[in-house]
């Protein structure tokens, strides 16, 4: 999403593949963190797969999501 966004902030040299298995909780970088999947790259999967369309397909969808359910929101 970063890499739609903001392209000038990523460094794809920089990108791994980082699977850990997920608690369901978020990411988190600290190793002491048992709430949250330890990841010490920030990500989770393979970024190295990661371009910019599909950065602009998952951003669109979320905000166009995230409009759908305000919209219904101020209706009720």
């Amino acid at each position: 999403m970063i890499l739609y966004m903001k392209p000038e902030a990523v460094n794809m040299k920089l990108a791994v593949k980082d699977y850990k298995p997920s608690t369901g909780r978020g990411l988190t970088r600290d190793p002491n963190n048992k709430n949250s999947t330890y990841s010490p790259s920030g990500t989770w999967g393979d970024a190295t797969l990661a371009t910019v369309e599909k950065g602009k397909l998952v951003t669109e969808a979320l905000v166009a999501q995230i409009l759908k359910d305000i919209e219904e929101l101020r209706k009720k």
